[in-house]
């Protein structure tokens, strides 16, 4: 993690799957006013997506993300955010880059974060999945195999999991679509 000029130490972000949601997260902030996220297609001219605002100050990990809408499968995206103080310093991070897998597509998972429960919100209603969560370092921590999407979405128990960043599969007869969820 890099320490940034206005006292906000940034933890990562992270880029995944369809509707790319670029998702980050600080250690802490000192005089955070908040970060612009800037996108672009080439990697050298950026515009600005959003403004998402900082917790100004705090000693505790927080997470933000905003979702992407704009971007097509198969082509390359470049996301950077330029953090802003409480002064109007401005710093840029590093600029990550993203392309979208044509054949996967990006679940929608709310609340996230999450505690207790959340929910998996899928295109589809009836079908059988198979969902599999995954921790960050790739092990399977839950696999529920013929599973029902009812109305669209499937209600996922998460209270024993451990707090962290977890990546979410769902596989039905139509594709397959992945999502990260972050566990308080």
């Amino acid at each position: 993690s890099a320490i940034l000029a206005n006292s906000i130490n940034l933890g990562h972000y992270f880029l995944y799957g369809e509707g790319s949601v670029p998702l980050l997260f600080t250690e802490n902030e000192t005089n955070n006013r908040g970060f612009y996220l800037e996108k672009s297609t080439d990697g050298q001219q950026f515009s600005t997506l959003a403004f998402i605002p900082g917790k100004i100050n705090s000693s505790v990990k927080s997470y933000y993300q905003y979702p992407d809408a704009d971007i097509l499968a198969g082509n390359w995206y470049y996301y950077r955010l330029r953090t802003v103080d409480m002064v109007g310093r401005e710093t840029l991070s590093e600029i990550r880059k993203a392309r979208i897998d044509e054949k996967q597509r990006q679940l929608e998972i709310l609340p996230n974060p999450a505690s207790q429960f959340t929910r998996i919100i899928v295109p589809e209603s009836g079908s059988r999945c198979t969902i599999t969560v995954t921790d960050n370092q790739g092990k399977i921590i839950v696999q529920k195999n013929n599973q029902i999407i009812t109305n669209g979405a499937y209600k996922l128990d998460i209270h024993h999991f451990a707090a962290g960043m977890y990546t979410i599969k769902l596989i039905t007869a139509s594709g397959i679509y992945t999502g990260k969820l972050v566990k308080e």
